[in-house]
């Protein structure tokens, strides 16, 4: 019996993974636009919700290159350089919940934005959700397993736990 996929599902897992970086990507930069030119909608910020930060929208822009770079089964130079831009998704999260934990400002929320208003009155401005930095530290673990074979058993169910993460953030908001 033979383990080859479907030729459905081989179209599928080709397809999906630079669709879902192409999507972060542009969502991404259109957030990075709207807060160069300073407007709401670009930001993301649509009624009463607060806007994406920069540094998630950076973070975001990381996630969907190393999706990129990851997305085959090679090894070498992309397999390295995905699994750096993992780790660095990673960061972001942890270093985002280090400050909240910590009470520390590293400074690292304001690096993008020269004009510091337009924060909202947000007890840590310019900060990523915690439940951002939950979901990159998982979507970053599931990047860097499909770099890692020991951590790839791990990689499929991830991404359903930063969905799940995300839903309960959006509909907490509605």
């Amino acid at each position: 019996m033979s383990s080859k996929l479907p030729d459905a599902y081989q179209q599928v897992c080709h397809f999906v993974p630079p669709a879902a970086a192409a999507t972060a990507l542009v969502a991404a930069l259109g957030v990075l636009r709207g807060w160069s030119i300073e407007g709401p909608a670009w930001r993301g910020q649509i009624g009463a919700t607060a806007p994406m930060m920069p540094i998630s929208a950076v973070t975001f822009i990381v996630t969907a290159a190393a999706l990129l770079l990851l997305r085959d089964e090679g090894r070498g130079a992309r397999m390295r350089w995905g699994g750096a831009l993992a780790a660095a998704v990673i960061a972001s999260g942890l270093l985002n919940h280090v400050q909240y934990l910590s009470g520390a400002d590293f400074g690292l929320d304001g690096l993008l934005v020269a004009n510091r208003a337009g924060a909202g009155g947000a007890a840590y401005p310019w900060r990523m959700a915690p439940g951002t930095g939950v979901s990159f530290v998982v979507l970053g673990t599931a990047l860097l397993g499909l770099a890692n074979r020991p951590l790839r058993r791990l990689t499929p169910s991830l991404p359903l736990l930063a969905g799940g993460i995300s839903w309960m953030v959006l509909i907490s908001t509605l």
